[in-house]
């Protein structure tokens, strides 16, 4: 049996007329992902196959969940969302929605057991996609659609496009992890702008330049000079203008793969961890600050990488499968955007820069304090508070720095 369902697309069907076909230029993992060009309302039919699902035995698996997951590549935001249904012998047994408001690459590690409507049986033999309704027509790319993964059931991850999975990790002891989605929807709408005083200003502007005095004397850069290459050693190359290769990988996110793949790809995997990607994030960003005359290629560089990393789904609202335990990941990340804000703002990328480190530190808690009912573990409150108060300095707009 296949590991990964994208294996066998050859044995897809699709009412549209078209089936399914690998896409070499839009890949996530290895050499091609799967694309599906539908039309409104079209079905992808995908045959299961037999003990695929199954229940968890408790000796073995202890309370673990049996868990679908995929990777899904968008070309563009839709307001409407697709459909998953899983079928034995024709009879829908359980089902789930995955909101489409995104474009690049998104994930999604979903319960049989908690997480969708219905009850799974294990004589399910058939997934249909159900297309959205609007628009007319498009296309999606799928990659490493797996089954059935046994996950503790505190890892799944609750985000803008999975809103009902884990719905209780905004309130567990890891919530300050794993309930980025909840702390997301305590963010106040945008109001009218508000007059704010000389002095206030001032005030965040020297925050600003005592960050970036403390990171200069922290990191000085002849000891954190970037690599001669640095997306080499990422594993990245250059297409067309565009980056090509292996997208930053979470170690949590590759709980869901079967040990043996993860075996076969644990050298490779080292090298796009994201840990690695913030670290060379951050060499650019300080060769660029505190170098008196920067070469422009290292500028370019540093924005495809980071535009490379929005398109494989690290970007506001994005739960990638799980970011269990992620602070520590993100150390380096928020100290090289906040010496690049210029930058940021001069490629337009500013915006969802801030937007993606508010999100991953969990910002919004600041918002509403008796959300934080039992505290903050000082381990979270040290690794995420930093990024907190640079994603507020990374926000162009006076109200919300206030």
């Amino acid at each position: 049996m296949s590991i990964f369902l994208t294996d066998d697309y050859q044995r897809w069907q699709s009412d549209t007329g078209t089936g399914p076909k690998p896409d070499a230029e839009h890949v996530r993992f290895e050499s091609y992902s799967v694309r599906w060009n539908w039309r409104a309302g079209a079905q992808l039919r995908i045959p299961l196959p037999p003990g695929g699902y199954y229940r968890p035995d408790p000796t073995l698996y202890g309370k673990s969940h049996p868990t679908f997951s995929f990777w899904i590549y968008s070309f563009a935001p839709g307001a409407d969302r697709l459909l998953f249904e899983f079928s034995a012998a024709g009879r829908v047994c359980c089902s789930f929605d995955y909101k489409l408001d995104f474009s690049g690459w998104r994930t999604g590690w979903i319960s049989f057991l908690r997480d969708m409507n219905g009850t799974p049986d294990e004589q399910m033999d058939l997934l249909t996609i159900r297309a959205p309704r609007e628009p007319e027509r498009g296309s999606f790319c799928f990659d490493q659609m797996l089954l059935c993964a046994m996950i503790n059931p505190r890892f799944h991850m609750r985000d803008r496009q999975l809103p009902h999975v884990n719905p209780g990790a905004d309130v567990k002891a890891n919530r300050h992890w794993m309930g980025l989605y909840g702390f997301s929807l305590l963010e106040p709408e945008p109001e009218k702008p508000v007059h704010v005083p000389i002095e206030t200003f001032v005030a965040i502007e020297n925050i600003e330049n005592q960050l970036l005095d403390y990171f200069q004397e922290e990191y000085p850069p002849p000891d954190h000079a970037p690599p001669d290459d640095p997306l080499a050693e990422l594993g990245l190359s250059e297409v067309a203008g565009e980056l090509r290769g292996p997208p930053p990988v979470y170690a949590a996110m590759l709980d869901i793969l079967p040990p043996e793949w993860r075996e076969r790809n644990r050298k490779a995997l080292a090298h796009n961890t994201y840990a690695n990607y913030a670290r060379v994030l951050w060499q650019l960003a300080a060769k660029i600050k505190f170098t008196p005359h920067p070469d422009p290629k290292v500028e370019t560089m540093l924005i495809k990488l980071l535009r490379f990393m929005f398109m494989h789904g690290w970007t506001a609202g994005s739960g990638m499968g799980t970011l269990y335990h992620f602070g520590y990941a993100m150390r380096q990340l928020a100290p090289a955007l906040l010496l690049v804000k210029s930058i940021l703002r001069r490629h337009k990328v500013l915006k969802p820069a801030a937007a993606m480190l508010r999100w991953l530190s969990g910002t919004g808690r600041i918002y509403a304090y008796p959300y934080l009912h039992g505290g903050v573990s000082p381990e979270a409150l040290g690794l995420q508070a930093p990024a907190m108060l640079i994603s507020i300095l990374l926000n162009d707009e006076a109200r919300e720095k206030v």
